[in-house]
């Protein structure tokens, strides 16, 4: 099996695991993704690229690695609490960001890393 006919498996197999319709699917992207493209991703039609893959992931619950088949497993996501799981998703939305968001949103996550009590 190819490299593209894996990724499209994976697509349609997480999309119908989530018990997903296309539609469905789409309506979890905020639209972003329509039905037809998500279709086109899982029929091969339309290559998926990175973009499209981090808004896939998101409404899916798996990083954008694991659905392009950049890893294996999906990162041991099945262990992560929800907040953990929120935390992931959060972290997705953010790469999509303005670079200056991104930028201030690190700064931030950094300052709290450094002062945690808890390390």
């Amino acid at each position: 099996m190819t490299e593209d006919a894996k990724l499209t498996n994976r697509l349609k197999s997480l999309r119908k695991s989530s018990n997903l319709t296309l539609d469905a699917l789409s309506k979890a992207t905020g639209r972003q993704l329509a039905t037809s493209r998500i279709a086109n991703y899982e029929s091969g039609i339309r290559k998926l690229n990175v973009d499209q893959a981090i808004i896939l992931a998101e409404a899916l619950n798996v990083t954008p690695q694991f659905l392009l088949g950049l890893e294996d497993t999906t990162n041991g996501s099945e262990k992560f609490t929800d907040v953990q799981k929120q935390f992931q998703m959060l972290t997705n939305k953010m790469l999509r960001r303005k670079e200056n968001e991104i930028k201030r949103a690190s700064a931030v996550l950094r300052a709290l890393l450094q002062t945690n009590p808890d390390d």
